[in-house]
């Protein structure tokens, strides 16, 4: 980004990325701290508020399969199910 290229110090990158950001006109950026710390922020003025934080890790659970037997009853109807809607939808619009 150019706001490293910019500034003489590590600690003057935020405020470049603000004036930067400003003059494009956004509202919200992505900043990754030294620290470590990452998120989407909202300009607010001389304030960042964070909007989401993506710093910590997600958890991703495993698929549980509570709707297979619902979806495997309904899976065969599908064809007649999309048939009866497109045909309601070509005469709906056949009668304008």
């Amino acid at each position: 980004m150019r706001a490293k290229r910019s500034a003489w110090s590590s600690k003057l990158v935020l405020p470049f990325v603000i004036a930067i950001a400003r003059k494009m006109r956004k509202r919200f950026i992505y900043w990754e701290s030294p620290r470590g710390k990452r998120g989407i922020f909202q300009i607010d003025g001389d304030r960042l508020n964070m909007i989401y934080d993506l710093s910590e890790k997600r958890v991703t659970s495993s698929p549980r399969p509570w709707l297979a037997d619902a979806t495997d009853k309904v899976t065969p109807m599908f064809r007649k199910l999309y048939g009866k809607a497109l045909f309601f939808q070509l005469r709906k619009l056949g009668a304008r």
